[in-house]
């Protein structure tokens, strides 16, 4: 139930994160999603800050646009991006200052970088930190296997 309620809270912090601006208009009507050469492309940029540290992060994700409709890669990106974003901070979300805000652009490099990659037979996730890469990959058939 914590996990539902920071969910949540995310979102919300994302959207309250445009109050402040005066180009919200803009803003919502810019689109997330480009498409390039038969595939769609999102790039985004947040800057986490807890009690002791803060981190920028870049999440992106590409996709064939025979592969699936725009709307379904943006809620595929949407929420895997958020759940892992959210499992990766989960011991400092309960941090007092913990604190989420959207980046229109890095401020030098990213300190974590996850990036989705999705293909016809398949995704691998990937992500960077300063010392370590990891990927996982699995196949549509194992993916929708477990659902």
């Amino acid at each position: 139930m914590k996990r539902l309620i920071f969910f949540f809270l995310l979102i919300l912090v994302s959207f309250t994160s445009l109050k402040g601006q005066s180009n919200w208009r803009e803003k919502f009507k810019k689109d997330l999603v480009t498409i390039d050469d038969g595939k769609y492309h999102i790039e985004e940029y947040a800057l986490i800050t807890t009690n002791d540290d803060s981190y920028q992060i870049k999440l992106s994700a590409i996709a064939p646009t025979d592969l699936m409709s725009r709307d379904n890669f943006v809620s595929f990106y949407s929420t895997y991006g958020t759940v892992l974003i959210l499992k990766m901070f989960e011991d400092y979300s309960q941090d007092k200052d913990f604190d989420i805000k959207q980046l229109d652009e890095l401020i030098g490099e990213p300190d974590i970088s996850i990036s989705f990659i999705l293909t016809n037979s398949g995704l691998q996730v990937k992500i960077e930190t300063d010392d370590k890469v990891t990927r996982q990959t699995i196949t549509w058939d194992d993916y929708f296997s477990n659902y």
